[in-house]
């Protein structure tokens, strides 16, 4: 029943459920490595647009796009990405997180493995111009 109400939540583009609770439909999980830090992102229930900004608590010196776990080391689409100090932005219009594939981004640092200390959604990422970008590793 909770599920079917999140749903119509969604395509209403209501966040807050029957009852005025706020879904919590994206989460966001942080995996440091020997080698810098991957970001998971995770959709729960719903499709959710990739638009968002980063603040990390110290500059990084790469961002790789791993891309979705349904076609690792391999990303394309259509978007626009800013970077400025320990703040990263990015905007994939031709794409959505859906439960069953979760997009990852990875960080690596001079020095040290970094830590995210503010994320937040980044929907004027939609009113910029975009590029088109393929990404294949491994």
């Amino acid at each position: 029943d909770e599920l079917i109400k999140a749903i119509y939540n969604a395509i209403e583009e209501k966040q807050p459920n029957f009852k005025g609770e706020t879904i919590e439909n994206l989460s966001v999980q942080q995996v440091p490595s020997l080698h810098g830090l991957e970001v998971q992102f995770r959709a729960t229930y719903w499709a959710e647009q990739i638009a968002f900004e980063i603040q990390l608590d110290k500059n990084f010196k790469k961002r790789v796009i791993k891309g979705f776990a349904q076609s690792p080391n391999t990303f394309s689409g259509s978007f626009v990405e800013e970077k400025e100090n320990a703040t990263y932005r990015i905007c994939v219009a031709s794409q959505k997180i859906t439960p069953d594939n979760p997009f990852f981004l990875f960080f690596q640092f001079d020095e040290g493995v970094g830590k995210i200390v503010n994320f937040k959604l980044w929907k004027e990422g939609f009113k910029k111009p975009m590029g088109f970008i393929t990404e294949v590793r491994g």
